[in-house]
Order: C-alpha cells, then structure tokens, then sequence
C-alpha cells in the first residue's frame, strides 16, 4: 500500500502541474512503469502468503478434509473478489463516493484510512 501511495502521489502532482484537475477523461502524462515496484511488492506479498495460508487450512482442517485445502483458498479468494465487486457497485450506486471522475481522485485514501 505505500508503494501505491506514493505513485498516487507522484500522479496527483502530475495532475496539477499539468492543469488537468477539472478536465476529466484527459490523458496525464505519466509512465505506467511507475507502477512496477509496487505490483512487485503485491506480487511478493501474495507469493509468501498464500502458501502460509495454504498450510493452516492443511494444519486446522481434519484428517478426512485436508484434500480440500487448495480448492477451499480458491472458493474463498473467488467469494472474496465477487463480494468485493458487489459492495463498490453498490457505493457507486447508493452513494457518490465513486466518480467517473479519477483525475483527481482520493478513494484512495479513504480505503487506506479505513
């Protein structure tokens, strides 16, 4: 998270030196490999833990299910994406915390702050 932090930084001063606030839909002119070192991080992130989570299930699941383990981390991480997806439709729909507007946008900071 800060990785992504700073690069959203680094967009948002982008944004204002270039005077593109209030265009939205306008192109900033950045590097999308600013985002490299903080995908890495998330990549490294989830290549140490979910063998880690992989071996609890192994470790607290009973004798009989621990075949089960790998397609229960699947089911869970595929319920998660979809529950995911359904709370941001439903902001974006009750509420007008999420915008068609991302020139300017600090969802992300709200999401850290939470």
């Amino acid at each position: 998270m800060a990785g992504s932090a700073l690069v959203e930084v680094r967009r948002l001063q982008v944004i204002q030196s270039h005077g593109l606030v209030h265009r939205p839909g306008s192109m900033v002119p950045m590097s999308g490999l600013w985002l490299i070192p903080p995908l890495m991080l998330t990549g490294v992130d989830d290549a140490l833990s979910y063998p880690g989570q992989v071996a609890l299930f192994y470790q607290e699941f009973p004798v009989s299910l621990r075949s089960t383990d790998t397609s229960m981390m699947a089911l869970l991480l595929g319920i998660s994406f979809y529950l995911s997806t359904a709370i941001l439709h439903l902001l974006r729909r009750i509420t007008g915390w999420l915008t068609e507007d991302w020139t300017m946008y600090f969802g992300f900071w709200r999401s850290l702050g939470a």
